[in-house]
């Protein structure tokens, strides 16, 4: 078992603890859906928090260690800055994160999921973006989690989500 991983990951969330640590769950193509620990990352000098904003692409190194990830260093790849400008946009994409996020195992590699999110963000951050978009991603993010669906609103994408998972989908998230 490898105790380094050296890797690109898109970050799906991050949670700040008391002190200066943070949880940040990634999504990578080689790991799938990881939870690391930020130690010190909300420090005055730390260099990380700013690459560890919510849909951000980066490069990280992750230390492995009794079964848990510790964050060594990250670095953007990009910030997809077109969707951080526009509100309706990061609506979209925090929508979207939130729904891959409760659609995804912990620690099963996918491959297909993690393009289609590259997919997605390459997309929004054009700015051509709609919310008929977003549940065509959502459609066959479900497809390829083995889920038939063909809801054609949004709606009917969230009820089906809603229905997978069990839990109501915030409504400031939709």
């Amino acid at each position: 078992m490898q105790r380094h991983l050296k890797t690109e990951a898109v970050v799906l969330k991050r949670k700040y603890l008391l002190n200066r640590d943070a949880f940040i769950t990634l999504f990578t193509q080689e790991e799938g859906k990881i939870t690391a620990t930020a130690k010190g990352v909300r420090s005055m000098v730390s260099r990380r928090i700013s690459s560890l904003m919510t849909g951000n692409l980066i490069r990280v190194v992750l230390y492995r260690r009794l079964d848990h990830y510790y964050l060594q260093s990250a670095e953007i790849t990009s910030i997809f800055s077109q969707i951080k400008k526009d509100t309706n946009l990061q609506k979209e994409l925090y929508f979207f994160l939130y729904i891959l996020d409760q659609l995804l195992p912990e620690r099963a590699r996918e491959d297909t999921v993690y393009t289609l999110l590259k997919k997605f963000l390459i997309e929004l951050s054009k700015n051509n973006f709609s919310r008929v978009r977003t549940a065509y991603y959502c459609n066959k993010l479900l497809e390829l989690f083995g889920y038939s669906s063909h809801s054609e609103t949004l709606s009917e994408v969230v009820q089906k989500i809603e229905e997978i998972t069990g839990k109501k989908i915030p409504p400031f998230i939709i």
